[in-house]
């Protein structure tokens, strides 16, 4: 029998990306890990699957078709049901100018993606939710 204190927490992620194979990969990762994941292609309906599944925390891409990740950005941060979920920026560009507008908007952390496994992110995600 185990004890409920030792059972660890399994925790929601979605990641938004336009990129197919990567949502895959991180979703792969993640799911192994431990993680209940989500996934979205379309920026347009983050909002929705956001209110949908309530995950603990969201990895949104920067640079995407329909609206780029900072408008999904400001979305999630005004409205009511998702502005308390911690939004970690995740983008292949690495500036300074863009993570803090990021930051400005809301994001918990902006993160470049060429520099996580997904090992890694999936390690940083859990020390991120267990500190929280």
């Amino acid at each position: 029998m185990r004890n409920a204190s030792s059972e660890q927490k399994i925790y929601k992620v979605l990641f938004v990306d336009d990129h197919k194979p990567f949502l895959e990969m991180y979703s792969l990762k993640f799911s192994q890990s431990g993680f209940e994941t989500a996934v979205c292609q379309d920026s347009s309906k983050v909002l929705e699957l956001a209110r949908q599944t309530r995950p603990d925390i969201i990895f949104l891409d920067l640079v995407m078709g329909k609206h780029d990740g900072i408008e999904v950005l400001k979305q999630l941060k005004s409205t009511l049901e998702t502005k308390w979920i911690p939004v970690v920026m995740f983008s292949n560009i690495d500036n300074a100018a863009d993570r803090d507008l990021c930051i400005k908007n809301g994001a918990s952390h902006y993160l470049v993606k060429i520099r996580f496994t997904p090992t890694e992110l999936a390690e940083y995600a859990r020390k991120v939710l267990t500190l929280m």
